[in-house]
């Protein structure tokens, strides 16, 4: 199956805390609040379990108590309660390229085929999480099994877009 393009992919960029006022605003948690695309946001796609709806941004506004997002659709208090906690997904390609070999945006790497060092599948990365320290990722191995690897040298190398690879080291967890 071929991979969909960046047009296609739709990527996590906030999700919807609880309602604001009574005209259907919702608070808006970014997950990068500095992001510059926080005021070009004009189209997005809200995702609540397996349901997802198109939404069009109609006001983004700054308070004291952080971001409300007024979208076209909810327009009062028991429609926003409803997508309470939805993810808000944009469209991959409103992401500026990135054009530096070690930086990656993480839905770049999520679904790269995870490789050892003689370059044999080992796994294929589902996410990248991050508990404070560092980023980790987690990588399902072809038994299954999710297995956390540091995302930092030695226990990570090289990430190949074009091949959609990245070179890990899963042996570290048997030493």
């Amino acid at each position: 199956m071929a991979e969909p393009s960046d047009r296609d992919r739709l990527v996590p960029f906030a999700r919807l805390g609880r309602a604001h006022g009574l005209r259907g605003e919702l608070r808006l948690i970014a997950f990068n609040p500095d992001s510059e695309l926080l005021g070009k946001l004009e189209h997005v796609v809200l995702e609540r379990g397996a349901e997802r709806r198109p939404a069009r941004v109609l006001a983004l506004r700054g308070t004291d108590q952080g971001l409300i997002i007024r979208l076209e659709g909810i327009d009062d208090r028991d429609e926003a309660q409803r997508w309470t906690h939805a993810q808000v997904l944009v469209s991959a390609d409103r992401f500026r390229p990135i054009d530096e070999d070690d930086t990656w945006y993480v839905y770049e790497l999520e679904g790269l085929t995870a490789i050892d060092a003689d370059g044999e599948p080992v796994g294929t990365v589902v996410t990248v999480e991050n508990y404070g320290a560092s980023d980790v990722l987690v990588v399902r191995t072809r038994r299954g099994a999710d297995q956390l690897v540091p995302f930092a040298e030695p226990w990570v190398g090289d990430v190949d877009r074009q091949a959609r690879t990245i070179r890990v080291d899963l042996n570290w967890l048997e030493d």
